[in-house]
């Protein structure tokens, strides 16, 4: 042990600290830190869909989502359309300005008047 240089891979020779590679452009790399570099412009900020839709509490939030359901299934039979559990579901996500069920933290089971419209596809397909 005495006498050898140690093996460590942080340092350099004995006595000397670790050396760093030098890049004389590392400041235009980092486009993070508009001061470090001047001429980058950042793209603009994506605000999350899921960040649209807040009401306070979990409560308010499932009525919400089943006032847009009944909204919704009533567009969707005044435009003479097939109303379909999932049409409505689409159409409801649409009105809410999010992308998916997860976003909204429930599932579509979970919401009264579209859990209805799905027992009822369900009965009708099995009297068939």
């Amino acid at each position: 042990m005495h006498g050898r240089p140690s093996r460590r891979s942080s340092g350099g020779r004995r006595g000397q600290p670790p050396q760093q590679p030098q890049n004389p452009t590392s400041h235009l790399q980092n486009p993070i830190n508009p001061t470090q570099n001047p001429g980058f412009t950042p793209p603009p900020q994506q605000v999350s869909s899921s960040a649209v839709f807040r009401p306070q509490n979990s409560r308010d939030m499932l009525e919400s989502i089943d006032r847009a359901v009944g909204k919704a299934r009533y567009e969707l039979s005044a435009a003479g359309e097939n109303v379909s559990a999932w049409k409505v579901a689409q159409s409801a996500l649409l009105m809410l300005k999010v992308d998916s069920w997860d976003s909204l933290g429930f599932q579509m089971q979970q919401v009264p008047s579209l859990n209805l419209l799905m027992l009822t596809e369900a009965k009708e397909r099995s009297s068939n």
